[in-house]
């Protein structure tokens, strides 16, 4: 199985983040002939290195790098609304919610991936959206909030409003999911205070 068969292979299984075990279990080989066989796909360009054991294509989008470097994490807060063009903002930070600790690494074009390690019961509310895992609209407003314990981002909530991409109810459901009272009655007052919308008391007994 000569390289470019390799690359193929990862595409068609929807790999553009890759481990070692991956390969290994595509070619047949060992660990450590692997690891050597890695380390000359990178010398060619064929493949980038993010970190010990993981891999990406060249060519690969950075969002779509820092979604897939843990598994059930996703691209939420300014960079989500980056991604859905409701700001005017460039950050070169790419912001991950994830359910374990990762220390921050720094990825292809310049970009720097930020973990932060929430609570298990605060992942959902994400979408696979042009290969991206990323918070939906409605969700990224609701973890900036939890985040930053106040609407940080109201101007990218006035343009989200505006181009009336929010599904209204599925705010509600997405503040009704939340395991605290406290952070509840948070995200209710903001939302209802400072855009008016309608979120539905009843939603978060």
């Amino acid at each position: 199985m000569n390289y470019k068969e390799i690359i193929k292979s990862l595409k068609e299984l929807d790999h553009p983040v890759f481990t070692t075990e991956d390969i290994s279990n595509l070619t047949g080989k060992s660990g450590d002939y692997t690891k050597v066989y890695l380390f000359g796909l990178i010398k060619k360009g064929a493949i980038g290195k993010i970190e010990r054991g993981k891999y990406y294509l060249i060519g690969t989008s950075p969002y779509v790098i820092a979604s897939r470097i843990i598994k059930g994490s996703y691209i939420t807060l300014i960079s989500a609304a980056r991604i859905y063009n409701i700001t005017i903002q460039m950050p070169n930070i790419i912001y991950v919610f994830s359910p374990t600790y990762h220390k921050p690494i720094k990825i292809t074009d310049n970009y720097r991936v930020k973990f932060i390690k929430v609570n298990k019961q605060i992942i959902y509310g994400y979408q696979r959206y042009n290969d991206i895992y990323v918070a939906e609209p409605e969700k990224l407003f609701i973890d900036d909030i939890y985040y930053h314990k106040s609407l940080f981002y109201d101007e990218e909530l006035k343009e989200a409003i505006d181009k009336n991409i929010l599904n209204v109810n599925k705010i509600h459901e997405y503040i009704s999911r939340l395991n605290s009272e406290k952070i509840k009655k948070r995200e209710q007052f903001l939302l209802e205070s400072r855009f008016n919308l309608p979120i539905d008391k009843n939603t978060l007994i």
